[in-house]
């Protein structure tokens, strides 16, 4: 039997799905690790840019955010990855494109930090989250950035992994 690599393509999608909804799942279940299970939720898009590229990245993305709103209990757990998480990987594939290493990441700090804004905003505005903390705005803001540091730092290293067992397996 021949594989069809539109089937693949689908097959490969539904499993991208279903990975990230159950990793988003534990969000809703073991609150201590949140940002490190957000962080993961992100990679398994990666497999799918590579593989079968932005278009059904775009598209698994879509299918996992509006699956997340269906099933997961807490809806509003889902803000983080519908506004940044879920469509990194895509993002990440264009801004390293070009052999500008400066600009791709002024790229990608500055979507990271217009996605904290627009999440600010959201929670604030839109569902009136108080914002409180002990610590000074300024302070958590450079947290931020040394987090996004290393989560991009850790997704790079997975895409090299995930190459290097491509040519393992000979693809």
């Amino acid at each position: 039997m021949v594989e069809s690599g539109q089937a693949r393509t689908i097959a490969r999608g539904g499993m991208t799905v279903l990975l990230t909804v159950v990793t988003l799942y534990l969000v809703n279940i073991i609150p201590t690790i949140k940002i490190f299970l957000f962080s993961l939720s992100t990679a398994f898009l990666s497999v799918v840019v590579i593989e079968d590229g932005k278009r059904a990245a775009f598209l698994t993305f879509l299918a996992t955010a509006l699956l997340g709103l269906i099933i997961l209990p807490n809806k509003l757990l889902m803000l983080p990855y519908i506004l940044y998480f879920g469509y990194y990987g895509i993002l990440k594939s264009i801004f390293e494109r070009g052999p500008d290493i400066l600009r791709e990441w002024l790229f990608k700090l500055l979507s990271f930090n217009l996605a904290l804004f627009v999440f600010y905003i959201t929670g604030r505005c839109l569902f009136h989250f108080p914002f409180e903390s002990k610590l000074p705005v300024i302070f958590l803001l450079i947290l931020a950035q040394v987090y996004f540091l290393i989560y991009d730092y850790c997704y790079s290293l997975f895409i090299a992994n995930y190459y290097k067992y491509r040519q393992i397996i000979g693809k």
